[in-house]
């Protein structure tokens, strides 16, 4: 029996259509939700022991298209360069970038950097997400190109904990697959998604009241202020007005200025 009639024939049983509708979606970001929808719990992707469902794939694509737009510069048609092997942060990055409007460069892994450096600049890539294990040979070659922001992932940086810990751990530290490397300004692919799943399209409405340092009007205000701290999306609205402070500045006696205003050089008096 040849092959093509052992795939005819379990396709078949599986109740699978013999010809797909090309025109059913106008995009990949369809596709996926469509998925998503449809299978929300199903087995999307597997790597290093660790499976995403479609509905967690769908999550996290949109966080990371989330960050892209909100926490960077990047605009629609921009070029965002991807530098991994096959992990699930592949796809994540590539679906969200995608769905962020953004144009993915795929850069091989293997590459030493003047390839990555002619690639980069051959693109005109302005983004780069790429893991940790090859970081230390694109560290000296961003300043010569046209990349303003830089994302680096570990190996785990998906996988539950403690797992996510000892992966990452034993690749860095046992294994020593990740030289070091210093990028200025790179952010971490966990910190990428939590700023990006955080935000809340919602605007305006009543002042925002976000996380305080327990205590810290009520020892501003002598017990006079009782903070009362926003939940739920309220956390992460966007709003004109929003109650901020992190220290509690000297009490203010006599000459003192207060630190509500800006004093070039305070006055000196002979107040005691």
């Amino acid at each position: 029996m040849h092959a093509m009639e052992l795939i005819e024939r379990a396709r078949a049983a599986a109740g699978m259509p013999q010809h797909v509708g090309l025109l059913e979606y106008d995009s990949v970001q369809a596709v996926l939700a469509a998925a998503a929808a449809r299978f929300p719990d199903k087995p999307a992707l597997s790597s290093l022991g660790h499976t995403l469902t479609f509905r967690e794939l769908d999550r996290l694509t949109a966080a990371f298209a989330s960050w892209l737009q909100h926490h960077t510069d990047l605009q629609p048609g921009d070029r965002i360069a991807i530098q991994m092997p096959n992990l699930v942060q592949y796809p994540v990055v590539c679906l969200g970038a995608l769905r962020a409007g953004l144009i993915v460069v795929n850069t091989n892994p293997l590459y030493t950097a003047r390839e990555m450096e002619h690639q980069f600049q051959d693109s005109g890539a302005t983004a780069l997400v790429l893991l940790a294990n090859m970081a230390a040979n694109a560290a000296p070659i961003i300043p010569r190109t046209g990349i303003r922001h830089v994302v680096v992932t570990e190996l785990a940086d998906l996988h539950p904990f403690p797992r996510r810990l000892l992966i990452n751990a034993g690749a860095r530290y046992l294994k020593k697959m990740v030289p070091p490397f210093h990028i200025p300004g790179a952010v971490g692919l966990r910190q990428a998604l939590a700023l990006g799943g955080l935000l809340v399209d919602e605007m305006g409405g009543a002042p925002v009241r976000p996380y305080q340092p327990a205590g810290i009007w009520e020892e501003m205000s002598f017990g006079g202020i009782k903070f009362v701290q926003s939940k739920g999306n309220d956390l992460y609205r966007r709003s004109l007005y929003t109650f901020w402070r992190r220290t509690v500045g000297p009490t203010n006696l006599f000459d003192t200025p207060p630190r509500q205003f800006c004093v070039v050089k305070p006055s000196r008096t002979n107040t005691p």
